[in-house]
């Protein structure tokens, strides 16, 4: 840094020399005001960040819990034309589900084991019928019955989103009918009523809507929160032979929720 008597000894006058210090100050002052703003910077910088809060993703709407019971009324049709005419009988009982215990699948998830049990009356003691299976991703609800493995649910459950619902179905031959299905929530958050009673949150998908002159697929279920499946109406029928007549094959079966809990 150059003194005063050092300028003036380089030749410099007097009022170029007072030019020079107010020059100086200024840039020692502007210096000094950036390094703070630096520092402060830097402090600012190593502050810790907002806590990171996950969204909802509502998985209550496909409750997995052991212990929890289910009943169900199931009324179904069936065509059956082996036999001449159509021979159409319509069933009407009541199912139960019991989720028993957990177990490690083969992709080493947790899955819940549920026990079905059928009866054709509330006089009548259950009687064992099938043992289904379902269990959460990060991002989907998946159940497989018979061991057919259907995506019930994407997370968080809403209304708009599309998926391949069958996708882990090899759906040939006889489940040719289960191909390229496109499971859609058409509501998320409404109320629906099954049985009598009024479910304030329900989350409904569309699987399937197709309707043409030799055949119809229908798939319809709605889950509530805290609850789980409260409605269910599958259709697959057929009339290959004559499209202006009746129907020939297939089924209507439709599953509402009587009671639940655990």
């Amino acid at each position: 840094m150059l003194l005063p008597a050092v300028l003036y000894k380089q030749g410099l006058t007097k009022q170029q020399i007072n030019v020079y210090m107010r020059l100086k100050e200024k840039a020692m002052y502007t210096l000094q005001t950036l390094s703070w703003s630096a520092l402060f910077l830097l402090i600012s910088g190593c502050k810790p960040e907002t806590p990171f809060v996950p969204a909802d993703l509502e998985y209550e709407y496909f409750p997995l819990e052991v212990g929890r019971t289910l009943v169900y009324t199931v009324d179904s049709v069936t065509y059956d034309d082996f036999f001449d005419p159509v021979k159409v009988d319509s069933v009407s009982l009541q199912q139960r589900e019991l989720y028993e215990s957990t177990y490690l699948d083969n992709e080493d998830r947790e899955s819940y084991r549920i026990e079905v049990h059928q009866r054709k009356a509330d006089s009548l003691p259950w009687k064992p019928s099938h043992t289904y299976a379902a269990n959460l991703t990060q991002s989907t609800a998946q159940r497989v019955e018979d061991n057919l493995r259907f995506i019930k649910l994407l997370f968080p459950p809403t209304k708009g989103k599309v998926w391949k619902g069958n996708a882990y179905i090899d759906a040939a031959d006889d489940l040719a009918y289960l191909k390229d299905w496109e499971y859609e929530i058409v509501s998320s958050g409404e109320p629906y009523s099954v049985n009598g009673v009024s479910y304030p949150n329900t989350v409904s998908v569309l699987q399937i809507d197709e309707l043409n002159a030799i055949e119809q697929r229908y798939g319809f279920e709605v889950y509530a929160k805290d609850v789980g499946l409260i409605y269910q109406k599958l259709i697959k029928l057929d009339r290959p032979n004559d499209p202006f007549g009746d129907w020939e094959s297939g089924f209507v079966v439709e599953k509402r929720l009587l009671s639940h809990g655990l």
